[in-house]
């Protein structure tokens, strides 16, 4: 288990916001490890990474997400913004976001493995499952109520309900 596994949320009304955090990986097997920005709203967001691998040698990687990067081009294809953050045994890599933002945001960021954020996009799709069934059955039950009654305004709210599922 990595010593930083922690989410935290940032309030931010900032343009440009950095967050810089320290993760350790103190067990003798390779950490599957990735970083999740959770706000989708943000135009750029860039992780920089610091290795420590061996004593002597520093690597500093840079990944960018964001709004214009595909989601198929991510390093797990979900709707958050993902960064690997794999460690190989006893090391440990600072990590430093730059997060550009369209405006004032809550930015959840956290330390996930790729069960826990496939997890989490799974109870997303459930949420977003039952929101759109509930939709559905309104405009059938509408739909109904056009044909039965003939009342134009039943049908508009059948088109009101489909641009707002839309």
């Amino acid at each position: 288990r990595l010593v930083s596994d922690w989410s935290s949320d940032v309030c931010s009304s900032d343009l440009v916001l950095w967050i810089g955090f320290r993760v350790n990986n103190l067990s003798n097997q390779g950490s599957n490890s990735f970083i999740e920005v959770t706000e989708n709203n943000l135009r750029d967001v860039r992780v920089h990474i610091l290795r420590n691998f061996a004593a002597d040698s520093h690597i500093w990687t840079q990944e960018i997400s964001g709004a214009a990067v595909p989601i198929k081009q991510r390093p797990i294809p979900v709707a958050g913004l993902i960064f690997n953050a794999t460690l190989p045994p006893q090391s440990d890599a600072v990590f430093i976001i730059r997060i550009d933002n369209f405006g004032p945001n809550r930015i959840h960021v956290g330390v996930l493995n790729a069960a826990e954020i496939f997890a989490e996009q799974e109870n997303h799709n459930v949420i977003l499952l039952a929101y759109l069934g509930a939709l559905a059955t309104l405009m059938l039950y509408n739909v109904l109520l056009f044909a039965a009654m003939r009342d134009r305004n039943f049908m508009w709210f059948v088109l009101h309900l489909v641009f707002l599922a839309a």
